[in-house]
């Protein structure tokens, strides 16, 4: 006679190791499934920051078309005027990006963003149309920036004062600074700055001036 007790006792211990080993099984797929996605995300993200570290250490890498075109004359005007042509790229690429038909609802115009108020200042004459060309651009605007240094002899507070107006940092001095859309336009500019520097072909040359906190400018 079958002992039914006993039959059922193994049926049941036999089940439970066959849902045990199932719920194992499926644990594993699991596993292995969120790996298979997670990743390529880790790739990416890796893949990702190792590109901003190149483009900080150097920005020719990651230089747009725009970029690339207005280099030559950026550089160029930049020796003319007198001003660093690091921390020219670094004001034409924060402000405008490089994008010679850039304009604001509020006036600023053209690579450099300035305004043609602004650019009567170093240049009486000049035309809302001249100050859309690139390079009467580049050369307003690197004068206006070149006047904000010696007159503030400090280049983030020349930069402030390019951003939020000369008169602003004359009444507030470096609590300028404590507002966080200039503080934060400021920084991306030395951020830029101090990446162009290490490049071949904008940075300094043996004997010139070094670059001082007052000296980003360069006599005549």
């Amino acid at each position: 006679m079958i002992n039914t007790r006993n039959y059922d006792s193994t049926f049941a211990t036999k089940a439970h190791a066959v849902r045990t080993a199932l719920c194992a099984l499926l644990f594993g797929l699991l596993l292995v499934h969120t790996s298979s996605h997670a990743a390529p995300s880790k790739l990416k993200a890796k893949a990702k920051t190792k590109a901003t570290t190149a483009q900080h250490q150097n920005p020719s890498k990651s230089a747009t078309k725009d970029e690339q075109k207005f280099k030559t004359m950026i550089h160029r005007v930049a020796k003319d005027v007198g001003v660093d042509p690091a921390l020219l790229m670094a004001v034409v690429k924060v402000e405008s990006n490089f994008d010679q038909h850039a304009t604001n609802p509020s006036g600023p115009m053209g690579l450099m963003q300035i305004t043609h108020t602004t650019a009567k200042t170093v240049s009486p004459n000049i035309s809302r149309r001249e100050l859309m060309l690139p390079e009467k651009n580049l050369r307003v605007g690197a004068l206006h920036l070149k006047q904000l240094l010696q007159d503030f002899h400090d280049p983030k507070l020349a930069l402030a004062a390019y951003q939020a107006g000369a008169g602003r940092v004359k009444e507030k001095g470096h609590h300028v600074l404590g507002n966080p859309h200039t503080a934060g336009h400021v920084n991306k500019v030395m951020q830029h700055y101090h990446s162009y520097r290490g490049h071949s072909d904008l940075a300094q040359k043996p004997g010139s001036a070094r670059l001082r906190k007052v000296a980003l400018t360069r006599r005549r």
